[in-house]
């Protein structure tokens, strides 16, 4: 009789971890009773990024799901209302609700109302999502080549976010290779624990364009921002602050320090339905201080279309403007449009 309890404590203990196994995989719960079983990668904009077991990653429409369970994997979500958890996803008896189950509460949403989920990685890499675009076209005519580079990376984690952008320009002509404009900038954001719409951020960059008159332009400031649209199909931000660049022009090499008040717009709407579709608009606005009633604005506007999965054909338009360039003969305005191909990763 001994050897049933045995047996039985066997048996348990071996099913525990395949149980626990499965309850650990992310699912999609459908409404028409269908499950889709495998891993969460994020959700942007009304749209579920999901991988499958044994599949290519798939894009679901929130309206399709009745519910979602994430296991034991926690998140950082931003809702409608500009509220942020820290939670799993556990189904709800409710259509088109989950629970959140976070450390301290545990409200049940409904998930239209997610604007942005991202997975809270516990490796470096794990907290990284980003785009790469290039493009290239040559005229033989004239025999210049024209290459252009963008690039967007972010590092998340409970209360900052940290921005990489990375911008070129470049020309061949007659074998001459020419740096025309760069740009790259490091932004982390870090996000009030009791309003996380508001946010405090630090700023270093780096600039050259030749058809201003630039050769080189460091920049370092600090500044305060407000999410104050957040929807699933649009999103908007501003920001303002103070910022120091030290400046070197192509006539003279002697650096300039200039004082900036900057404020800065970004403005995204996004189309997930065919074709999908998604714009972007960047426009910073530099008021001088130290160089009194000089006035800068550097901007971009791109226009992107999914051509497949996470592959995209973009359409890029930037802008900058210099009321006082630093050169005699610099132009005020300077503006260009780039063709590229771009991958999106996360």
């Amino acid at each position: 009789m001994r050897l049933f309890p045995i047996l039985l404590l066997i048996c348990l203990f071996g099913a525990f971890p395949h149980a626990q196994g499965q309850v650990k995989r992310d699912t999609l719960f459908f409404n028409n009773g269908s499950m889709v079983i495998g891993k969460m990668k994020k959700i942007s904009l009304g749209v579920i990024t999901f991988d499958p077991d044994d599949a290519n990653d798939i894009t679901v429409q929130f309206h399709k799901l009745k519910s979602i369970s994430t296991g034991y994997r926690y998140y950082r979500l931003e809702m409608v209302n500009k509220d942020v958890y820290y939670a799993r996803l556990m189904p709800s008896d409710q259509a088109g609700y989950v629970k959140l189950m976070g450390p301290v509460d545990t409200p049940t949403v409904w998930i239209q109302d997610i604007v942005k989920l991202l997975p809270l990685g516990n490796t470096f890499f794990k907290r990284m999502n980003g785009s790469v675009s290039a493009g290239y076209n040559y005229t033989r005519s004239s025999d210049v080549g024209r290459l252009n580079l963008d690039a967007t990376i972010r590092y998340i984690t409970k209360l900052n976010e940290t921005i990489l952008t990375i911008s070129t320009v470049a020309t061949f002509e007659d074998s001459v290779f020419s740096r025309d404009r760069e740009s790259i900038s490091l932004q982390p954001n870090f996000y009030f624990k009791n309003n996380p719409s508001w946010f405090t951020s630090a700023i270093v960059g780096y600039q050259r364009n030749l058809e201003l008159g630039i050769l080189t332009r460091f920049q370092e400031g600090l500044g305060i921002g407000n999410k104050f649209i957040l929807r699933n199909y649009t999103q908007a931000w501003g920001m303002t602050g103070l910022a120091i660049n030290q400046e070197k022009n192509t006539e003279n090499p002697e650096t300039k320090i200039l004082v900036d008040v900057p404020v800065q717009l970004q403005f995204n709407v996004f189309h997930f339905l065919k074709p999908k579709i998604d714009l972007s608009i960047s426009q910073t606005v530099f008021f001088g201080i130290a160089q009194d009633g000089r006035i800068r604005n550097d901007g971009q506007t791109t226009l992107g279309w999914e051509i497949i999965l996470n592959l995209k054909l973009n359409l890029s338009f930037y802008n900058n403007y210099d009321s006082r360039p630093p050169t005699t003969n610099g132009r005020k305005f300077d503006y260009g449009y780039d063709i590229g191909v771009g991958y999106t990763f996360n």
